[in-house]
């Protein structure tokens, strides 16, 4: 979809792409990360301006409202791995900047990531100091993840290709830490990035105004 998605866009006469990839996507043991390195080498020699962006995780992807709701902060990795994280908004800030911006970011390639690198357990105090509740870390195994938002579809072929997904991120995230740098999103955004500790609160926040 994604080469198709290039195509696309050079036949339209589209004059710049901003690409959203994933930090070191040449992390070839990670399924997705082939995934995005492929449509990153296509673009490199595809005849279009472009602009390729390298966020770490969302943080909107763990599961705080879990945490919120039942005091357990749950990951599918070893809870001793340090990884980065990026708010998704500030993502798209970055984006809509470089999109306006247009011929200054023609050929760049950025990797975004907030400031600091967590373990399961960093992220549990965090949590608890956000809520002034104590939040337990607890490691689960990738099948039990996608049980709970999939229930009796794990036999499904999309399902089966995100247990795929999540193996690999298991087995990569449990034995190494993912690890990236916020100097090049504190440029662009031209202010701090958003903190882990900032993006939590925001969203207990929510969860108190909407419960």
């Amino acid at each position: 979809m994604g080469l198709a998605m290039v195509d696309a866009a050079i036949e339209a006469g589209v004059q710049h792409l901003v690409c959203n990839s994933v930090l070191h996507a040449i992390v070839s043991d990670l399924v997705q990360h082939n995934v995005k390195r492929d449509i990153e080498e296509y673009l490199v020699a595809a005849p279009i301006n472009f602009t390729i962006l390298q966020p770490a995780d969302y943080m909107q992807i763990l599961r705080y409202a879990h945490a919120f709701e039942a005091q357990e902060f749950v990951l599918a990795w070893n809870l001793d791995r340090r990884q980065s994280l990026v708010d998704l908004e500030d993502v798209t800030d970055v984006a809509t900047k470089i999109l306006l911006d247009g011929a200054p970011h023609y050929g760049a390639t950025y990797e975004l990531s907030a400031p600091g690198c967590f373990t399961g357990h960093d992220i549990a105090e965090i949590i608890a100091k956000v809520t002034g509740k104590p939040i337990r870390a607890i490691e689960t195994s990738p099948e039990a993840r996608l049980r709970d938002h999939f229930k009796d579809k794990l036999q499904d072929e999309s399902v089966a290709y995100q247990l795929r997904v999540f193996r690999a991120l298991r087995e990569w995230y449990s034995a190494h830490d993912f690890v990236g740098n916020p100097m090049v999103l504190t440029m662009l955004l031209g202010r701090a990035p958003t903190t882990l500790q900032a993006f939590i609160a925001r969203e207990f926040a929510k969860t108190r105004a909407s419960g």
